[in-house]
């Protein structure tokens, strides 16, 4: 009798949970059904890259400004991309960033509206043009709209233009010029504190073949090129906000804006087709893309946007790679 009733009541037990486990189960898929969403994933960056190493053009955008963000050369993505003077990428064009990524990117549309042009009215890029000269496109200070005088070969300044509905981003950099521009020779002497120079609008580019360098600003270096940083190696130079940012060395500006991550307001110089340097975190900039700059004049004022104190933030690189600036710049 009792040996029955144990029986009995084990697999009652047994028959119980079976169902609890039923009604449990219930629960959770009936659970389930009622959430209708689906789980919120944050959107990528639509600066950052594609995971096969493709790129799509934003407004803004420029050929320097992508290379420089990627840490590649800009000649490089030209290539890739079959990208010829004068150098239009358009919104909305995937860029291949390095061999093998993606599929093969056709070339950019020819733009329909205004055109970039080299001195003499020949359209940019044509056989003939003389690669060493560009015409500034205006003083620092004035309005960046309307056409702007660029040479296709070369020049390494870029503008927005209308392009079928669309608006395309010109870079006149130069992919593969014929004649490398010779390594620079570090300077010996120590910055010159006579009066900086002023800008010219009538100034003429040519790519240095030597670059005496000089420090960007004054102050104490408190980031070297070995620490780790969000952002590309460089040095960091703090001092006052509003303080005076001088060019490096001799060039033209290829990029003056705040579209790169990282780096607040910068200016990117194009000193020849090697060497490139970058000033971040500015507080103002006193030049526009296409402008034509010498060694010593005023290009920002310190600041500290995208930065975690008032400094400098000063980058070279060569042939696309980071470079040590201390390796170039004089003793002080």
């Amino acid at each position: 009798m009792d040996r029955s009733f144990t029986v009995q009541f084990a697999r009652g037990k047994r028959r119980c949970l079976t169902g609890l486990g039923v009604v449990v189960a219930v629960a959770l898929l009936a659970g389930c059904q009622s959430n209708t969403g689906v789980p919120l994933v944050e959107n990528a960056s639509l600066n950052a890259p594609e995971d096969d190493g493709t790129y799509q053009v934003r407004s803004g955008d420029t050929l320097y400004s992508i290379a420089w963000r990627e840490n590649v050369d800009y000649q490089q993505i030209a290539q890739l991309n079959n990208i010829q003077p004068p150098y239009i990428i358009s919104v909305g064009q995937r860029l291949r960033l390095r061999e093998g990524a993606g599929a093969p990117a056709a070339s950019a549309p020819s733009a329909t509206g205004t055109q970039a042009i080299p001195l003499g009215g020949a359209a940019a890029g044509t056989a003939g043009d003389d690669d060493s000269w560009l015409l500034s496109s205006s003083p620092a200070g004035s309005p960046q709209g309307g056409a702007q005088v660029s040479d296709g070969a070369q020049s390494g300044a870029q503008q927005v233009v209308q392009s079928s509905g669309a608006t395309a981003v010109t870079s006149g950099a130069a992919a593969g010029a014929e004649t490398p521009a010779p390594a620079p020779v570090a300077s010996s002497t120590a910055p010159s504190t006579a009066q900086a120079p002023q800008a010219d609008p009538n100034r003429r580019y040519s790519p240095a073949t030597q670059i005496d360098w000089r420090w960007p600003t004054e102050g104490r270096l408190v980031g070297r090129f070995t620490d780790r940083t969000d952002i590309t190696a460089g040095i960091d130079i703090a001092g006052q906000k509003g303080q005076p940012v001088y060019a490096a060395g001799p060039g033209i500006v290829v990029y003056a804006g705040s579209g790169v991550r990282g780096y607040g307001n910068l200016v990117i110089i194009k000193h020849n087709d090697q060497f490139l340097s970058a000033y971040a975190h500015n507080a103002e900039l006193s030049v526009e893309e296409d402008e034509v700059v010498v060694t010593g004049q005023q290009i920002a004022t310190m600041g500290d946007t995208e930065a975690d104190q008032v400094k400098l933030h000063f980058e070279i690189r060569q042939d696309g790679q980071p470079r040590d600036p201390i390796t170039f710049l004089p003793d002080r």
